[in-house]
């Protein structure tokens, strides 16, 4: 499947392929959030709830509309998707300190959410730069990026690496909690433990070539992160035989990140 990448190529079927994607993503974070709530000691108060419905009815709408139809005016689709995440990104903004705060796992958790809705975010407006819209009435924000960060290939190319190497860190913990991670081979716990240090030291070597200046200087890095999820993608299914724990959710996002990398291997 082709989804909005780095490369010069945008037809409205991969921009209705983007859509597609990530409205089946956040309705898929919001039944999460209504999972975390009962069984992580967080509250969610009835106000946020009803807004997280009425988001997940939005979310499905629009999976369902890019699903069938491919009439649909693809500009009405991305600002309804805009609209409709924004509304989100300012509600995970509330939700993080109001309510769930003091629980280190939700906390990380709505902040991986919150992540995930910014870059889906910023992938929709690289493509039509629609006046963004700002959260009312909060105090505190979580800042994504200053600039556009799919501006330039190499600011692209880099964006999307480094962002997934942060959400790509976080899932192995999220899926070997403490009920979990003794109940699976050792093969798998060390894996997991290896993805997830894999990950943070692709962001570390990142960061030290932010101001790069050719593809060159990334492509060692590139092939490293192209091995660690192909290795996470290989141990997540082979979880799937040992636990009853729902995978589906991340082994999507690994799939997607593997069908950009895809895409990605033409630039270099």
């Amino acid at each position: 499947m082709e989804y909005i990448d780095c490369a010069n190529r945008l037809t409205d079927n991969i921009i209705r392929n983007t859509i597609n994607f990530w409205s089946k993503n956040s309705f898929e974070h919001i039944t999460s959030i209504m999972n975390l709530s009962k069984n992580s000691g967080g509250i969610l108060y009835p106000e946020y709830e009803k807004n997280l419905k009425g988001l997940f009815d939005k979310y499905q709408n629009l999976y369902e509309d890019t699903s069938k139809s491919k009439n649909t005016n693809i500009y009405f689709l991305s600002k309804v998707f805009l609209d409709t995440n924004q509304e989100f990104i300012c509600l995970l903004e509330k939700l993080k300190f109001e309510g769930f705060n003091g629980n280190a796992f939700s906390f990380e958790k709505l902040y991986h959410w919150l992540y995930e809705q910014k870059y889906a975010k910023g992938l929709i407006l690289s493509v039509y730069p629609i006046k963004d819209k700002y959260c009312e009435n909060l105090l505190f924000t979580t800042e994504f990026y200053k600039t556009n960060p799919f501006r330039t290939l190499n600011k692209c190319i880099f964006t999307q690496l480094y962002f997934w190497s942060i959400i790509g860190a976080q899932h192995p913990n999220f899926i070997l909690d403490e009920n979990t991670r003794n109940s699976v081979p050792e093969r798998i716990r060390i894996s997991f433990d290896n993805t997830c240090a894999s990950f943070n030291l692709i962001a570390f070597k990142l960061s030290n070539i932010i101001n790069m200046q050719n593809k060159n200087e990334l492509r060692p890095i590139y092939d490293f992160f192209k091995k660690t999820n192909d290795n996470f993608l290989y141990y997540l299914y082979d979880l799937k035989n040992y636990t009853s724990k729902d995978l589906n959710h991340i082994i999507s996002e690994h799939t997607y990140l593997k069908d950009l990398l895809s895409s990605f291997d033409k630039l270099f």
